[in-house]
């Protein structure tokens, strides 16, 4: 006959196996839909577009935050032509900072901007991101 410990020890492991698995979504997030707006920016130094750049994109935002990347919500590395794409974007205020090292000139260079997004489905905004020394 199983005492009082087995009984016990048998109703913790029950529950352990049997107990479900808690969602890790809180009650008040509900189901995320991404925005349906594109922002397309180029990097220029002088007039020559600066590949492998860091893009910094920074949401609700209308005064430069700063220097400090880890301020912002996005980033991409721009790719050859010295362009990024950020996609699934919403409806407001955003601020775009560029950050990176400009080697047919052999300087760092920086640029920063802030830029409004509105429109329809798809919509993609494009921008020149004038960088400097």
């Amino acid at each position: 006959m199983i005492g009082f410990r087995g009984f016990i020890l048998l109703a913790i492991l029950a529950q352990i196996i049997f107990s479900c698995e808690k969602s890790e979504r809180r009650k008040d997030e509900g189901v995320v839909v991404p925005g349906n707006l594109m922002l397309e920016a180029k990097v220029v130094h002088h007039t020559w577009e600066v590949p492998g750049v860091w893009v910094y994109l920074k949401r609700n935002a209308v005064e430069f935050p700063g220097y400090d990347s880890t301020l912002y919500e996005f980033k991409l590395l721009s790719d050859s032509y010295g362009t990024v794409l950020f996609e699934n974007l919403y409806p407001g205020n955003y601020y775009l900072y560029a950050s990176g090292y400009d080697a047919w000139f052999g300087a760092n260079v920086r640029a920063y901007v802030p830029i409004t997004l509105s429109g329809d489905s798809g919509n993609k905004t494009s921008i020149l991101l004038m960088a400097g020394e």
